[in-house]
């Protein structure tokens, strides 16, 4: 299964802990985590550092639990983003950095529910004592009051790294040149996120010809032989797949019609779906 963390015992009685994905996803849980965490929760120093977009409500909140009992011990530096539930787990420790090029964002918990609105009801409901949790949080770490912090939870605030510390939230800017937000946040459905970290395929928007779109793929570590094969026939020519068949009435689309740049993004997306 894939991982969205990792826990390692370094040197000196030093625990690291990486939390650079969506929280709770793929079948690993806030219980897989707390197995490990429970074996070096002892240590003299434990270092957390975050890159994610949040995820699972209840899992973020578990590990925020879990950290916050050892809060003493605990130093958190957040290099990309800390959004949603992330952001909580970011306020676990004693302190926490927000390095600079980096986002720390707030918003209201949602949720997909089903059922009669007899059901409904009673989600909004525990959403409704959710929304009260994080703001509680947010306003601890901060010093604002709850009722500021559910108003930025409502307008789904997004703070830059110098933001965030004049808010309160973060106590340091560490400046580590370059940084950039895990993932494409374009995909979560966020109200409001900054546009350029809805922007991360730039180089692909410049694809415009065959050529480039060749050297796209030989610097994503496809073959020679492999990027001519895609450029010509698509990604089922290099796994021995058949041609898509064309059915009645239905022509295909031709290929040499479709813009190289959004065969560069189904690129990265078939990258991305290997290397998961």
């Amino acid at each position: 299964m894939k991982r969205w963390y990792s826990i390692s015992a370094k040197a000196d009685d030093v625990v690291e802990i990486a939390i650079f994905d969506e929280i709770g996803f793929w079948g690993v849980t806030a219980q897989d985590f707390k197995r490990e965490f429970d074996d070096v929760k002892s240590a003299k120093e434990i270092r957390v550092s975050i890159n994610s977009p949040g995820g699972s409500f209840f899992d973020g909140m578990a590990i925020y639990q879990m950290l916050s009992a050892v809060r003493e011990r605990v130093d958190v530096e957040v290099y990309g983003i800390a959004a949603s539930i992330a952001s909580v787990i970011a306020l676990a420790g004693r302190s926490m950095s927000l390095a600079r090029g980096s986002y720390f964002m707030v918003h209201n918990p949602y949720t997909l529910a089903v059922g009669d609105a007899a059901e409904l009801r009673k989600t909004a409901d525990v959403l409704d004592k959710m929304r009260g949790d994080l703001a509680g949080i947010y306003a601890a770490k901060s010093g604002m009051d709850a009722d500021a912090a559910l108003a930025v939870m409502d307008a789904e605030t997004w703070y830059t790294a110098d933001e965030a510390l004049e808010a309160g939230f973060a106590d340091s800017v560490p400046d580590y040149g370059e940084v950039a937000a895990r993932g494409d946040l374009a995909l979560f459905g966020f109200a409001h996120t900054p546009q350029g970290l809805c922007d991360v395929h730039g180089d692909v928007k410049e694809i415009k010809t065959e050529r480039q779109f060749e050297r796209f793929l030989r610097d994503a570590g496809y073959s020679r032989n492999e990027s001519e094969t895609i450029t010509a026939r698509g990604f089922r020519a290099i796994r021995g797949e058949p041609e898509e068949p064309v059915e009645q009435g239905e022509p295909v689309q031709d290929r040499r019609t479709i813009p190289f740049r959004v065969l560069a993004e189904e690129a990265e997306l078939q990258l991305a779906l290997m290397e998961g």
